[in-house]
């Protein structure tokens, strides 16, 4: 979240491709002008781990909070990104592929169009509760299923980890 770091839906994108490489060596990469939505949406995409099992990618957005708080110095960029994560999170088809396949009908026979291969975790801290509520308008999903997490004992964290 730094002026002229990478967009941080390609900080995203590489995050799962690195993940992905490091855990299904045989896979398939998403290509560098490829979004990361068309990726998981291929028709062939399948992931296999190196011991054989299917695999589904999971992506947490820990700290998300921090869209709220240094994402203040990056408006545009944290925008932007809001449009990515609601097309994930709500299984629409982005924009300029809309526009690619109503160009091109071809397009979407390489993608499976109702897929949804991936799973979303998103964890903040409670205070910016209200912030991320205020984002459920525009991506619903992040509002259909929670989870509040309360101190852990000792005991508690080691068995979560462990």
């Amino acid at each position: 979240l730094k002026p002229g770091a990478a967009s941080l839906s390609r900080q995203l994108h590489e995050a799962v491709r690195n993940a992905i490489q490091a855990e299904a060596p045989d896979a398939v990469l998403p290509g560098d002008d490829e979004s990361l939505w068309e990726y998981l949406h291929r028709a062939d995409l399948e992931l296999w781990s190196a011991r054989n099992y299917l695999l589904t990618p999971v992506i947490l957005l820990d700290q998300f909070e921090e869209l709220f708080t240094l994402g203040e110095g990056v408006p545009d960029e944290v925008e932007a990104f809001k449009y990515d994560l609601a097309d994930l999170a709500e299984n629409r088809i982005p924009a300029d592929l809309a526009a690619r396949i109503k160009n091109d009908p071809a397009e979407a026979r390489r993608l499976n169009l109702r897929s949804h291969n991936c799973k979303l975790l998103i964890s903040l801290r409670e205070d910016f509760l209200a912030h991320l509520e205020d984002w459920c308008r525009f991506i619903p999903a992040l509002g259909r299923s929670r989870m509040r997490l309360l101190p852990l004992g000792t005991d508690e964290a080691f068995d979560a980890v462990y």
